[in-house]
C-alpha cells in the first residue's frame, strides 16, 4: 500500500495530483478527508469534483478541530489523503442516526456482515461529534464483533460547537455515522495510543447523571462544579474548556478522560462518553512536558512493526493546550511513514480483543502495512534533555499527587478519630443518664444534636479544608464540653455523699436542701454549656458546608444575651474584667440567636485571650439597639473593651482566617474570621473594628432583621 496527502487548494492543484500519481488506475483507494471548512456547499461540490475525477473511488470524511497532514497542522484547510492498497479491498458505509447511538451502531454491523467477506481487518469511523453517543456505539460494534479493531473519532467544527459533518462518497450524512471497511489476508494493523492528562484535585462523586449527561457532582450542579474549582471565567466559556479540564475516570486499569461537549441551561453538561452515578472522578490537566517527552517512547514503540501509513486522530485538547508545540509531538512520526488525521471531539480505540474505548485528551494511532518488514530508523529519536521547567513542572505535578493522596489518607484518620470522640460523648451521656434525672431528656436531644452534626460535617466535607475546621471545632467546644464533664463528676461526689450521710442516718434536711440548690445550678450549667457546644458546632458548619443556617425566631435581646454571659461564666469568673450590657429590656428581634452567640462569645474569649495580659484589670461594655432605614429594621451591636489595642498591621489582618498573635498560646487564629463570616454571609450585614495601641478596640455589626 501506498498513502500520499493532499492540502487541497484549487481543483487545477487535485486534477494534477491524481494525474501525478496516476490515481485513475487505482482499484482500491480509499479516500479519508479532513476539513476545518464547516459548510455543507463546500463539501458538497468537494465531493462532486472527486467522484467525477475518480468515479471508483471510496471515500469518507469529517469536519474536524485541526488537519494534520505530513508531521504538521492546519487550521480551517481540507487535508486529503490517497491510500491506494495492492492486497486489500474496501467497502464504505454511511448510517444515519435513528433511535439511539448503540442502534446506530448495530445497523453498521448489520451493513458490514451484509458484504459476506470474513477478513475483515480494520474499521475506520467517523461519527457526528455533536450527536452520537460515542461509548455507546462503540459498546455495539464490541458485541457484535469483539475482534474487530476499531479507529477513528468524533467529528469537530473548531470549537463552535454547532454542527459538525460526516460524509462518503455519496454525499454527506445527516447525524450520523461514516465508515471505511478494510478487508485483507495480510494486512498489518497495530494501534497506540498517548494520553498524559493527570489527575489532580479530591476524587469527586457523581450524584446524578444518565448515560453522557451529568446533572451534579458531590450534589453540586456540573457547572457549579466548574465553576468552584476551576473558576467563573472556565464555567461562562464552557463547553470549549471542558475540553481541557476533563473528568478523568478509571476504566480498566486506565486513566479515561470525559470531555465536555455541551452546555444546558438547568447547569447540566453532557460528555463525549457516558458517566455513570456513582462514579468517582477527578479533574485533569495536561501534563506539557510529558506529553512531549512522550513523543520518542511513541515513534519507538511503532517502529516493532511494519509501518507504511499512519493515521492520526487526536484530541482537539492536545492542540489547544500544547498550541504551537503541538508538531513537536508529530513530526517525529513523519520519519517513520507519511502521516494524515485531524483533531477529533473523542478517539475511538482499540485496545485488544472485546475492548473498544472511547477516549478524549488522547492522540491515538492507526498504522497499516501491506508489507512484513520493518523500517529501520537511521536515528532513533530520543527524549529530548529536560530544562529547569520541566523539573518544576514535574514537581508541581508529583507534589499535586502526594499531597492529594496524603489529604485523603488524613481524613480517612480524622473520621476515626471523629467517631472514637463520638463515643466518648455516648459514654458520657450515658453516665449522665444514670446519675442526673432531670434535665435528662433535654440533655439527651442536645447530645443527639450534636452527633447529628459531627456526622454531617463528617458526609460533607471529607478532604483537606475539614482537617482544619474540624481542629477549630474540637478547639473550640472543648471548654464547654469540659465544663460538663466537671459538672457530671461533681453531682455524681455530691450523691456520693449524700448517700453516705443518708445511709449513716446523719442526713439533715439542710443537707438535702444544699444538694438540691446544687445539683440544679450545676444542670443548668450542663445544660447551657452543651447548649452551647450544640450552637459552635452549628456555627462552624454553617462556614463550611454551604450556608448551613437555623431558623429564626424571636427573642429579646437582653436576656438572650444575659444568658451567653452565664454560659461563659466560669470563664469569665477568672479575669478581673467587668462586663456590662447597655440594652433595652424590652428590645425584641427576629433573627437568627445561635449566630449572635457564636459573634458574642468569639468576641468576649478574644477580648481574654488578647486585649487582656493575665492580672489586668478591665471593662467590656455590648451595646445593642435596633434602628429604621426607610421600611427595613437594622440591629446594631457595638462591642468595646479597653485593653492594649491593635497596630495598623494587626487590624488589616484582624478577620482573616488563622492569623493570631499568640500562635502556641491558645490562638487558633479562626475565631474573628467566623465571626466575619457569620456577620457577612448569615447575617447578611457588615462588621468594622477601631482600634489604637493602648486605646482599647471597637468593633460595630449592623445586619437587618425582621
Amino acid at each position: 500500500m501506498k498513502s500520499r496527502n493532499h492540502n487541497y487548494s484549487s481543483d487545477e492543484n487535485l486534477k494534477a495530483f491524481v494525474k501525478e500519481h496516476s490515481y485513475h488506475d487505482k482499484n482500491n483507494l480509499l479516500l479519508q478527508i479532513f476539513t476545518g471548512v464547516c459548510n455543507e456547499d463546500y463539501i458538497n461540490t468537494l465531493i462532486k469534483t472527486l467522484t467525477t475525477l475518480l468515479p471508483h473511488v471510496k471515500i469518507i470524511g469529517s469536519s474536524t478541530d485541526g488537519e494534520i497532514s505530513n508531521g504538521k497542522v492546519y487550521d480551517n484547510s481540507t487535508v486529503i489523503s490517497f491510500s491506494s492498497f495492492e492486497n486489500s479491498t474496501i467497502a464504505v458505509h454511511g448510517i444515519t442516526y435513528k433511535e439511539d447511538s448503540f442502534t446506530t451502531g448495530l445497523q453498521l454491523v448489520d451493513a458490514i456482515d451484509s458484504s459476506l467477506q470474513t477478513n475483515a481487518k480494520v474499521l475506520i469511523t467517523f461519527a457526528s461529534g455533536l450527536v452520537v453517543n460515542g461509548e455507546e456505539f462503540l459498546d455495539a460494534i464490541e458485541q457484535k464483533k469483539p475482534s474487530l479493531i476499531v479507529s477513528g473519532g468524533l467529528a469537530g467544527d473548531n470549537a463552535q460547537f454547532l454542527k459538525t459533518f460526516i460524509f462518503t462518497q455519496n454525499g454527506i450524512v445527516e447525524r450520523g455515522v461514516v465508515a471505511a471497511v478494510i478487508y485483507s489476508d495480510i494486512l498489518e494493523v497495530h494501534t497506540h495510543y498517548n494520553f498524559r492528562w493527570e489527575n489532580i484535585g479530591k476524587f469527586l462523586t457523581v450524584t446524578s447523571s444518565d448515560k453522557n449527561r451529568v446533572y451534579s457532582v458531590d450534589n453540586i450542579p456540573t457547572t457549579e462544579l466548574y465553576k468552584k474549582y476551576l473558576g467563573e471565567e472556565i464555567e461562562q466559556m464552557l463547553p470549549a474548556t471542558g475540553i481541557e479540564f476533563p473528568l478523568i475516570i478509571k476504566k480498566y486499569g486506565i486513566n479515561v478522560a470525559r470531555a465536555v461537549l455541551a452546555k444546558h441551561n438547568d447547569g447540566s453538561l453532557s460528555f463525549a462518553g457516558n458517566v455513570e452515578e456513582g462514579s468517582k472522578v477527578q479533574f485533569g490537566y495536561g501534563n506539557i512536558e510529558a506529553i512531549l517527552g512522550d513523543s520518542a517512547k511513541t515513534l519507538n514503540a511503532l517502529a516493532q512493526n511494519p509501518v507504511e501509513s499512519i493515521f492520526i486522530y487526536s484530541c482537539m485538547a492536545r492542540k489547544r493546550l500544547l498550541g504551537a508545540g503541538i508538531e513537536a509531538e508529530l513530526a517525529p512520526l513523519e520519519t517513520l511513514a507519511p502521516t494524515a488525521g485531524f483533531f477529533t471531539y473523542g478517539e475511538f480505540f482499540y485496545e485488544k480483543e472485546g475492548q473498544n474505548e472511547l477516549l478524549n485528551q488522547t492522540m491515538t494511532l492507526l498504522t497499516l502495512s501491506e508489507k512484513k518488514e520493518k523500517k529501520s530508523l537511521d536515528v532513533l529519536v530520543q527524549s529530548q534533555q529536560r530544562n529547569r521547567n520541566s523539573h518544576t513542572i514535574s514537581a508541581l505535578s508529583h507534589l499535586i499527587s502526594v499531597t492529594s493522596s496524603e489529604l485523603y489518607n488524613a481524613n480517612k484518620d480524622l473520621e476515626g478519630k471523629v467517631l472514637e470522640k463520638t463515643r466518648e460523648l455516648q459514654a458520657i451521656n450515658e453516665n449522665l443518664k444514670n446519675r442526673v434525672k432531670k434535665k435528662n431528656e433535654r440533655l439527651e436531644e442536645q447530645y443527639e444534636e450534636l452527633v447529628d452534626v459531627q456526622k454531617k460535617l463528617l458526609e460533607n466535607e471529607k478532604y483537606a479544608s475539614l482537617g482544619t475546621l474540624v481542629a477549630g471545632v474540637a478547639h473550640e467546644i472543648n471548654t464547654p464540653v469540659g465544663l460538663s464533664v466537671t459538672g457530671i463528676t461533681f453531682i455524681q461526689n455530691e450523691i456520693e455523699k449524700l448517700q453516705e450521710k443518708y445511709k449513716a442516718e446523719t442526713m439533715s434536711e439542710d443537707d438535702f436542701t444544699s444538694f438540691l440548690s446544687t445539683s440544679s445550678q450545676m444542670a443548668h450549667s450542663i445544660n447551657t454549656n452543651l447548649s452551647k457546644a450544640a450552637r459552635l458546632v452549628k456555627s462552624f458548619k454553617q462556614v463550611a458546608v454551604d450556608q448551613f443556617v437555623e431558623d429564626d425566631r424571636a427573642f429579646n435581646a437582653r436576656l438572650y444575651m444575659e444568658e451567653i454571659l452565664l454560659s461563659l461564666h466560669n470563664k469569665t469568673k477568672l479575669a478581673k474584667i467587668d462586663i456590662s450590657l447597655d440594652i433595652d429590656a424590652n428590645l425584641i428581634i427576629t433573627s437568627n440567636p445561635g449566630a449572635l452567640s457564636q459573634v458574642i462569645t468569639n468576641f468576649i474569649m478574644n477580648s481574654l485571650l488578647h486585649a487582656y495580659e493575665k492580672g489586668d484589670k478591665g471593662e467590656i461594655t455590648i451595646m445593642c439597639k435596633s434602628i429604621k432605614r426607610n421600611t427595613e429594621s437594622f440591629f446594631i451591636l457595638e462591642y468595646c473593651d479597653d485593653g492594649k489595642g491593635l497596630n495598623e498591621e494587626v487590624k488589616s489582618k484582624i478577620f482573616d482566617p488563622f492569623f493570631t498573635t499568640k500562635r502556641g498560646q491558645g490562638g487558633s487564629g479562626l475565631g474573628m474570621n467566623i465571626i466575619y463570616n457569620i456577620v457577612t454571609r448569615t447575617l447578611k450585614g457588615k462588621i468594622t473594628v477601631e482600634s489604637e495601641l493602648g486605646a482599647g478596640t471597637k468593633f460595630k455589626i449592623e445586619y437587618p432583621y425582621l
